[in-house]
């Protein structure tokens, strides 16, 4: 069984800020990630150690794997361009839409799914502030017609 059940389309449109910008969002640099269907399918085993890692990187302080992120990315430049448009790190914007994800999960992998998890549209706001003392990102994720289906066989009609 595969990862990813079909193919998933992905578009990515970058707004970089103009010089003449005067407020702070219009001098943000905006990412928007339009995503088609995805339905992932997962072992058990699989599920757990992506939730282990999310546990991990959430809102804790002990990050395992977000140290190693910052510190490659880590930059001493005062001051990036692009095609010689100053681009302002101190605002981005990530705005993530996706038809309908879908996750699915099996007891193993090749075995036929427990449960399906899904959403008809999912969209994040990420505004992320990295210059501020410690760094912050604020963000928002809405989904709609949340579905947990249990797909064993013989659980139809329950």
């Amino acid at each position: 069984k595969k990862l990813m059940c079909e193919p998933v389309n992905t578009t990515i449109n970058v707004i970089l800020p103009s010089a003449f910008a005067e407020t702070e969002e219009e001098r943000a640099m905006h990412v928007d990630v339009k995503i088609s269907d995805v339905h992932l399918a997962l072992a058990k085993a699989q599920f757990d150690g992506v939730m282990r890692t999310l546990d991990g990187n959430i809102q804790n302080e002990d990050a395992s794997l977000r140290d190693l992120f910052v510190a490659s990315n880590a930059s001493s430049e005062a001051e990036k361009t692009h095609a010689g448009t100053r681009v302002n790190l101190d605002r981005n914007i990530l705005h993530f839409k996706v038809a309908m994800p879908t996750l699915s999960v099996a007891l193993r992998r090749n075995d036929s799914e427990l449960v399906t998890l899904r959403a008809m549209k999912t969209t994040v706001k990420s505004d992320i502030l990295p210059n501020l003392e410690g760094g912050k990102t604020e963000s928002t994720v809405m989904m709609e017609l949340l579905e947990l289906l249990d797909v064993r066989s013989g659980s139809e009609g329950k």
